[in-house]
């Protein structure tokens, strides 16, 4: 497996071929709206990021692909809650509110474009929450990922993905909610929004170097109260990251937690400020590695996901990643491959770059095996060989196959048995899941509450919404059932109390993922079709 760093400018568009447009339940959405284009230009968030970007999927036919859904403004309702009352009246006061930031502008258009964006993608999530479509893309700005509670800062006025996870949260019922931030800066904003909620996991992977903005993310920030163990940082401690990085990274982190928290929806903050050749990011991802991350969430959640435009500063970068992104959301099943040819960094570099993401994705191991019992056991990451693969200890892979197959067996799997005694108990105490109430407030002041009924294995969160986790008409089916049960310590009271209204499979510090039969198994190592 090559890492991928290019180092050449990608100047050919990628070649797209021709697909049949799909429409309903198993389409992908695409929400795009001109309006937006009046905003003013932040800096290098600029209007014309999203004419290239439009232009270029235009030009490969991938909006015909897709079920456009019309762009709408998010009500004062739907932004608060995550916003407090004060933001929302200064945003409405743009331009003449204070911005209290040097990177921030605005216009007279600047609050109705973020309303747009905000509800874009709460409308977006809505449509993948309903059955409606299987997946989206909102193409929007300002983006959002930095806005605060009440704060305006990083070209972000309100914060599309949160209000969007409340929301769904609030009219869904649903209990465990995915965001993963793939933009190259921290989204400071969203963390601090969810940090204390058990029912929303935030991942992100990005650039921690000295006063990179906007200075957070450290693998040990991982949330407060109810929510710690949530919350999972993996900050890169240099520039010049690569595809082979983020790969890694997904297959030994990313994957694996997020396969044991078993979300019902997954909400992308995409950015593409790490692809090569952006002036922020100093990355060198390249459009196919979009893709694999893409794919990779869309083994979860029955391929729900939603992903919403962030960052991305050149302009040609920006497009291509954003193709290659909703090609796969388009095309889910069809292979990932490479977009544009492999280039070595020089051996110094390269030694370089590799131990520095084996410190990384060690020390955010280190931080959440006491939270998440799937990264128990697991070798500590070593760099890269000299022909680029993962050094993956084998007897660790040869252990999670042979645990595959006695699963598929119906049998406990060997890297269970340091813990056999614990998760026996926890399947001997019924097939409830421990209920969580924390962090229910914000769902339940947009109407409707966050929660289901407590519920038993067989139907969790018996509400009307069709994202309530029973076995019946909804969506999700079956799919999102599994043995796991959350393991937390005697601190964790208040998860167990019955008037708890929410489920949700927490960290669990005792054993491996107790799975069912087909449920989603995350690969030891990257993605084969990568290497062209």
């Amino acid at each position: 497996m090559a890492s991928f760093h290019v180092l050449a400018e990608m100047d050919e568009s990628i070649p797209l071929s021709p697909l049949s447009p799909r429409r309903g339940s198993g389409a992908c959405g695409l929400v795009y709206d001109e309006s937006m284009l009046r905003h003013a230009a932040c800096g290098i968030e600029r209007p014309d990021r999203l004419v290239a970007i439009m232009r270029h999927l235009t030009a490969h036919g991938l909006p015909e692909q897709c079920e456009r859904v019309q762009a709408r403004p998010c009500s004062e309702a739907e932004a608060r809650l995550v916003h407090g009352s004060e933001h929302w009246q200064r945003l409405l006061g743009l331009p003449d509110s204070p911005l209290y930031s040097s990177q921030m502008d605005a216009n007279e258009h600047t609050a109705e474009s973020s309303r747009l964006a905000a509800g874009s993608v709460v409308e977006l999530t809505d449509r993948v929450c309903r059955g409606a479509l299987r997946s989206g893309f909102a193409l929007v700005r300002p983006p959002g990922h930095h806005a605060g509670h009440s704060s305006m800062q990083g070209f972000c006025f309100l914060n599309n993905i949160a209000i969007a996870a409340r929301a769904a949260q609030a009219r869904h019922k649903l209990s465990r909610i995915l965001v993963v931030d793939w933009d190259v800066h921290h989204g400071n904003g969203t963390q601090a929004m969810l940090a204390d909620d058990p029912r929303i996991m935030y991942v992100s992977l990005h650039r921690r170097t000295r006063d990179f903005f906007p200075r957070t993310g450290d693998a040990s920030e991982v949330g407060a109260g109810a929510g710690t163990g949530f919350t999972v940082n993996i900050p890169w401690r240099r520039i010049g990251m690569g595809d082979g990085e983020y790969v890694r990274a997904f297959s030994e982190v990313v994957m694996p937690i997020a396969a044991q928290f078993d979300p019902q929806l997954v909400l992308v903050s995409a950015g593409f400020d790490a692809a090569h050749g952006d002036p922020l990011g100093e990355m060198h991802l390249t459009p196919g590695c979009f893709a694999h991350m893409v794919r990779e969430l869309q083994k979860l959640a029955g391929g729900r996901v939603v992903c919403a435009l962030e960052g991305g500063y050149r302009l040609k970068s920006t497009a291509n990643g954003v193709a290659s992104t909703l090609r796969a959301l388009v095309r889910p099943d069809e292979a990932v491959r490479a977009d544009a040819p492999p280039l070595a960094l020089d051996g110094t570099a390269r030694r370089s770059v590799e131990q520095s993401c084996a410190q990384t994705i060690n020390e955010v191991c280190r931080v959440h095996r006491q939270y998440w019992g799937v990264l128990h056991g697991r070798a500590p990451p070593r760099p890269m060989s000299d022909a680029g693969a993962p050094a993956v200890a084998e007897a660790a892979v040869e252990e999670e196959a042979a645990a595959a197959a006695m699963h598929a067996r119906g049998s406990r799997t060997p890297s269970a048995s340091a813990a056999s005694s614990a998760s026996t108990s926890m399947r001997a105490a019924g097939t409830d899941d421990l209920q969580r109430g924390a962090g229910r407030a914000a769902g339940d002041a947009a109407g409707g509450g966050g929660g289901g009924g407590g519920g038993g294995g067989s139907a969790r969160g018996r509400g009307s919404s069709p994202l309530a986790h029973g076995r019946g008409s909804s969506p999700l089916g079956g799919g999102g059932a599994t043995t796991l049960r959350s393991a937390r310590d005697a601190g964790s009271a208040v998860a167990r109390s019955a008037e708890a209204k929410d489920t949700c499979r927490g960290p669990a510090r005792a054993a491996a993922d107790l799975r069912e039969p087909g449920a989603h198994a995350c690969a030891a190592s990257p993605l084969a079709p990568l290497v062209a």
